[in-house]
């Protein structure tokens, strides 16, 4: 979806700093207190750019200290909103995070549908002046895609470093698709338990499916 480059764009229009590494803040309390301080001391918010913790991978946050400091701050941060704290997860089930939810507020952002993704990749065609044989041709990329902005536009730099302007062709896509993989899409714990119940295929499977904290 490009969540991170939407955020960073939101708060950029806002005037408000961004801090993606939350672990050395979590580990350099001075800093932390630091900010607390500024941000508590300014009469107005208007006078200075507010900060935002930018927290995109929670499961780097693995010792048991540094999780009760990030829960401790987004509690004192519930009543105080010294700072916006953002996370940025999936729909993946997890207990830690559960518990978080608790002091925030939850917004979904939808996967982008086909034509907005068609709107994007043609913006890109036609700035670089990449040629399809097809409508049909774009269709498909814009499909392989799965719905992240970010690798429509990894697809098709891939494709212009190969093709540059000349016409890429279905056969050209095909040994495209035949060269790399698809994204591996980690599912919820719930489509996790559909799969297992509807589609069972192996035990390695089944392990695969709950590789990851639910």
């Amino acid at each position: 979806i490009g969540k991170t480059t939407a955020i960073k764009l939101v708060l950029n229009e806002l005037n408000i700093n961004f801090d993606n590494d939350l672990l050395q803040l979590i580990k350099d309390k001075e800093k932390l207190q630091s900010i607390i301080e500024t941000t508590t001391n300014t009469n107005s918010i208007f006078e200075t750019k507010r900060l935002a913790i930018i927290i995109n991978d929670i499961k780097t946050i693995t010792s048991k200290e540094e999780k009760k400091i990030l829960a401790s701050l987004c509690k004192y941060n519930k009543t105080h909103k010294i700072i916006t704290i953002i996370f940025i997860i999936d729909t993946q089930h997890n207990k830690y995070i559960n518990e978080l939810k608790k002091f925030a507020t939850e917004y979904k952002l939808k996967n982008p549908t086909h034509e907005e993704m068609k709107i994007i990749a043609d913006k890109i065609i036609s700035n670089e002046k990449m040629k399809f044989e097809s409508q049909a041709v774009k269709n498909t990329i814009i499909k392989y895609a799965q719905e992240d902005i970010a690798r429509l536009i990894n697809i098709l730099y891939e494709l212009y470093i190969i093709k540059g302007n000349n016409t890429i062709t279905a056969d050209d896509y095909h040994v495209f698709v035949s060269q790399t993989t698809k994204k591996t899409i980690d599912p919820s714990l719930f489509d996790a338990a559909k799969t297992l119940f509807n589609n069972y295929r192996s035990i390695d499977h089944c392990l695969d499916l709950y590789a990851n904290d639910k």
